[in-house]
């Protein structure tokens, strides 16, 4: 899903001379962030939108909802810290058997890691829009206010 990055990110990264990798980061954490990606044509993308909302009194017309893709919580890297501190406080004091162990031990965690099975899960089209419509009923304006926001 999140292999190429979307013509807004494209937009975006071209504009602050992003790299290929950036500009694939970019794309997974705009999905993550937003229920659908916005469309990045100007510098201040998100100041343009409440722009527009305040000025129209009402918010964009509801987007596609799409299934977001998710990684799984994981104790990876608290288990390499972990590791890694016993490998640090083992090489300070050259503790070559507890360097040996550190190091063994945080490969080991990024061997298990790798080789895991089910390392995403799907949150489904209905869950985003269910979020995101509660999240537009908050912001949307009453009748009398001045604007959106």
């Amino acid at each position: 899903m999140f292999a190429v990055a979307s013509a807004p990110c494209r937009n975006l990264s071209a504009h602050i001379g992003a790299s290929t990798a950036t500009t694939a980061a970019l794309a997974f954490f705009s999905a993550i962030c937003f229920a659908v990606l916005p469309n990045v044509q100007q510098e201040e993308p998100y100041w343009g939108m409440k722009s527009r909302a305040r000025e129209s009194l009402q918010l964009s017309s509801e987007p596609h909802y799409e299934p977001i893709e998710m990684p799984r919580n994981s104790p990876t890297g608290f288990i390499t810290a972990f590791f890694a501190t016993v490998t640090g406080f083992a090489l300070i004091w050259h503790i070559w058997w507890m360097v040996i162990a550190g190091a063994l031990g945080a490969f080991a965690t990024f061997v298990v890691f790798a080789w895991r099975d089910e390392d995403e899960y799907v949150v489904p089209a209905e869950d985003v829009a269910r979020i995101d419509r509660a999240y537009r009923s908050v912001r949307q304006p009453e009748p009398g206010t001045v604007g959106v926001g």
